[in-house]
């Protein structure tokens, strides 16, 4: 006898993270469970219902999307230079800076935000304003950056610079 999920219902709550993608969610689809991400809190609201797990790349999260429709539209086709000033993140996710402004964007809304510029030629990039001697014991600030630096990188290896120089 085969597993019916629609026999039972399981929530979990976790952090999760995949490690090569998706495709790491096939348990948690074949169990059963309704994921929901930390990042879906800008596109599900309490009147909609969970069915299934929506990837990034569908969802239209409000907010994130309309900065990242200017990014594209202001940088267009040609090679980018990205650079991040990281007091732009909320000095609740990362203090450590020399002119930390409230209200600032979450590590999560920077996150998706980077993310949505896959394909852009970015050529060269850099993180600044992050000054490690006002941390916290936490790190906040230079885990935040880390954080950061890597999703550069991540989109950056996706579109090498050899496709850059090609077009």
């Amino acid at each position: 006898m085969s597993f019916d999920p629609s026999l039972s219902f399981s929530q979990h709550g976790a952090i999760r993270t995949t490690l090569s993608g998706p495709e790491d969610y096939d348990n948690d689809d074949n169990a059963g469970f309704k994921r929901i991400e930390a990042r879906e809190i800008d596109t599900i609201g309490p009147h909609l219902t969970i069915h299934t797990f929506t990837p990034l790349a569908k969802q239209t999260p409000q907010g994130t999307a309309g900065i990242i429709e200017k990014i594209r539209q202001t940088v267009g086709d040609g090679p980018v230079y990205l650079s991040i000033d990281i007091d732009s993140i909320d000095p609740a996710f990362a203090p450590a800076t020399g002119t930390p402004e409230t209200g600032g964007w979450s590590t999560r809304e920077l996150r998706t935000i980077l993310r949505g510029l896959d394909g852009l030629k970015i050529v060269s990039a850099d993180i600044v304003e992050v000054a490690p001697a006002y941390d916290t014991n936490a790190e906040l600030t230079t885990m935040a950056a880390a954080d950061v630096l890597f999703e550069v990188l991540s989109v950056m290896a996706k579109t090498p610079l050899g496709k850059v120089v090609e077009d």
